[in-house]
């Protein structure tokens, strides 16, 4: 056979399937257990075969009507043989042992127990065709009635994501207290699939389709991020606030302005109070983090601190490792999470988290801080007690500056702080010696405040980058090296455009067995690096076929198939059954099995067995034994036992009667009904048929029984039968029943 060219070829569109609802009966939940790499492993003794199952997993019974799974031959099943996924089917299939975990193969409802939710995946369906010994073709997912990949569907967007859950799984990975402070949750969320495998006169062909690929995890404490972000910038903003305290800046010049009120004339003055406001940034920041995901540079982690999930484009990654133009168009045996793959899904995290870019956390905080913090509101309220000598109190009300602390130190786009002297500016203050000395203090206690922060804001600023660092990193730090790197290389082995028969598997065929070729969209060996119940296969869209290069024909075919099966079972069982067994069978049956064993076995065997055994054992048996046992036992016995008894009995009965003529001589003379029955039936038969006898006798006998089967089948046999036949049993009948008859006596 020639060996097989593998080639590939763009997908097709035609009418998609539609998906058929009708449920199948199912046997009960069932515990299974897995260790093998290859779940729908069976042989296929035909030349042309082909199958196809959207799902399978080592254990479990998924080839039934409803899971999406046909098989074909040639010349038993040609088909097409179609099988539209039911997915009622599949809830009712048992429970699998995933380490030390047992877990059902399917999730009912989401929210629930099961490895995987199938959601609204469309129109699924496995297509299976072997119209010849050189020809077959399989496909299995989201297909078309003719067996080609329904990629206009695909595209459309219109179907939902399968979803592999690994959460239940992680406890065995990490630990709980790795769960449930890292990571609690874990799972991959699969696109649209299918594949398509032929083989035709030698050459194999093979494509695929997947959609899309992502990962979703959930981490506690990436959620919890914002409330230890909140806590490090309130200790990052508190040397502005410190201003404010006792012996800080701002408190000692609002002190001295109060002082510097308190002495003008008829004036009484006092701090109300003085305030820097942080709250609003705080919650600004907060805000900010979690009104939009976060993100790495090139988009591919996006982080989402309001609910602590990350979720990684495992498309775009593998596409960019691989150099692939899409996720259907990968190299055969494309590995997702490859070492390469991991590090850039952690560095993805880490970069959507403390990277530099514009969309990471540590930027995202550092600028809304940096903004901010020039937004924040300084308010000082001064109380001003003014009275006239025998009027008494004039105003008793505060003055005040207020400003954003931008304003303060001048920061561009930031108004200038106001100073409000409104409430003291009444009829009969006087202007020049109270109100304008307090206006005056106010402004100046402005220029100093402005003064004061600029520095500690600065200080604020520059600093705040590494002390938000200092509480993200130790986060993000324990999440990929304690949750999320130990999960990624150690949950799950992802194949994409999965070839068991090319490296680095170099299986001897496909699921088919020996000979067979197999391509799947995807397949995800779980908990591969778990010792006991570990590297259960979960193959997604595959189909395999299997056919011979070259057509052995009608005449191979008819041959060894039709004539061996005629000409061997017909020629041969007619040539050598009929000619072999005509002529081996029917001419050495009949020439050496009819000649010898007609002639031979007629002649010699009826003439020599008849006539020497029935002839001389009848005729010279009955004859011999009968007539030379009557008459010449009679008559011999009395008067050629006188007369041809004297002569006769000399000459002849010393030649035939050296034993007839002793034997007969005195036997039939003592019995001469028992000897010439005895002796001419022996020696008739044997010495009639020891000259005739035993020459014919013999030689017909045992050699036309065996020689003359040819020669003296047609010789002895005519001869011996005749002579010893008929001389034996004329001769010995009649002469020796009248000449021995005479030398008995």
């Amino acid at each position: 056979m020639k060996p097989p060219q593998v080639v590939g070829r763009g997908p097709s569109r035609a009418r998609p399937l539609a998906l058929i609802t009708a449920a199948a009966m199912v046997a009960g939940p069932v515990l299974f257990s897995s260790s093998a790499a290859f779940a729908d492993t069976r042989e296929a003794t035909e030349d042309s075969a082909a199958h196809g199952h959207w799902i399978a997993l080592e254990g479990l019974g998924l080839d039934v009507v409803g899971a999406a799974y046909t098989q074909s031959s040639f010349p038993d099943t040609v088909g097409p043989v179609a099988d539209p996924l039911n997915l009622s089917v599949l809830n009712g299939l048992g429970s699998i042992q995933l380490g030390t975990l047992s877990l059902p193969l399917i999730k009912p409802a989401p929210g629930g127990l099961g490895l995987l939710e199938l959601g609204n995946l469309g129109a699924i369906s496995s297509y299976s065709a072997s119209p010849s010994v050189t020809e077959s073709v399989a496909s299995s997912g989201l297909i078309n009635s003719d067996g080609s990949l329904n990629v206009d569907a695909a595209a459309n967007g219109g179907y939902g994501f399968a979803k592999l859950d690994a959460s239940q799984l992680l406890t065995q990975i990490i630990g709980a207290d790795a769960v449930n402070a890292l990571l609690d949750e874990a799972s991959i969320q699969i696109g649209a699939l299918g594949s398509r495998a032929s083989s035709n006169a030698g050459t194999v062909g093979s494509e695929y389709m997947l959609t899309d690929l992502k990962l979703d995890v959930h981490s506690p404490a990436v959620e919890g991020l914002v409330d230890s972000v909140n806590t490090t910038l309130g200790v990052a903003l508190k040397p502005i606030q410190d201003l404010l305290g006792a012996g800080g800046g701002i408190e000692t010049i609002l002190s001295g302005v109060v002082n510097t009120i308190d002495a003008l004339p008829l004036t009484n003055a006092s701090l109300n109070s003085a305030s820097i406001d942080i709250a609003p940034l705080l919650d600004r920041v907060r805000t900010e983090l979690l009104a939009e995901p976060l993100a790495n540079t090139d988009n591919s982690v996006v982080v989402d601190l309001s609910t602590g999930s990350i979720r990684v484009d495992l498309a775009s990654l593998v596409i960019d490792r691989s150099g692939g133009a899409s996720l259907s168009s990968l190299p055969t045996n494309t590995e997702v999470l490859h070492g390469d793959t991991v590090n850039a899904i952690l560095d993805g995290v880490t970069d959507a988290l403390t990277g530099n870019g514009p969309e990471s956390a540590i930027s995202k905080i550092v600028d809304t801080v940096r903004e901010g913090v020039y937004d924040l509101a300084l308010n000082v309220s001064i109380q001003a007690d003014i009275s006239l000598p025998i009027v008494g109190a004039l105003v008793d009300a505060p003055v005040t500056i207020s400003g954003s602390l931008g304003g303060f130190v001048q920061q561009p786009g930031h108004a200038a702080p106001i100073v409000d002297t409104s409430q003291i500016n009444v009829a009969g203050i006087p202007v020049g010696t109270v109100l304008q000395p307090i206006i005056n203090a106010l402004n100046g206690a402005v220029t100093s405040i402005g003064g004061v922060l600029g520095g500690v804001i600065d200080g604020v600023v520059d600093n705040l980058q590494p002390l938000v660092m200092g509480a993200v990193s130790p986060v993000v730090s324990g999440l990929l090296t304690d949750g999320l790197g130990p999960v990624l290389r150690n949950v799950a082995n992802i194949t994409i455009n999965q070839q068991p028969t090319e490296a680095p598997f170099n299986e001897p065929g496909g699921d088919l067995g020996a000979e067979s070729f197999t391509v799947r969209a995807l397949n995800v060996s779980v908990l591969p690096n778990v010792g006991a119940n570990g590297a259960v296969a979960l193959q997604l869209g595959s189909s395999t076929v299997k056919a011979l290069a070259e057509d052995p024909g009608t005449d191979p075919g008819t041959d060894p198939g039709v004539d061996p099966g005629t000409d061997p079972g017909a020629d041969p069982g007619t040539d050598p059954g009929t000619d072999p067994g005509t002529d081996p069978g029917t001419d050495p049956g009949t020439d050496p099995g009819t000649d010898p064993g007609t002639d031979p076995g007629t002649d010699p065997g009826t003439d020599p067995g008849t006539d020497p055994g029935t002839d001389p054992g009848t005729d010279p048996g009955t004859d011999p034994g009968t007539d030379p046992g009557t008459d010449p036992g009679t008559d011999p016995g009395t008067d050629p036992g006188t007369d041809p008894g004297s002569d006769p009995g000399v000459e002849p009965g010393v030649d035939p009667g050296a034993d007839p003529g002793t034997d007969p001589g005195t036997d039939p003379g003592a019995e001469p009904g028992t000897d010439p029955g005895a002796e001419p039936g022996t020696d008739p038969g044997t010495d009639p048929g020891a000259e005739p006898g035993t020459d014919p006798g013999t030689d017909p006998g045992a050699e036309p029984g065996t020689d003359p089967g040819t020669d003296p089948g047609t010789d002895p046999g005519t001869d011996p039968g005749t002579d010893p036949g008929a001389d034996p049993g004329t001769d010995p009948g009649t002469d020796p029943g009248t000449d021995p008859g005479a030398g008995v006596c």
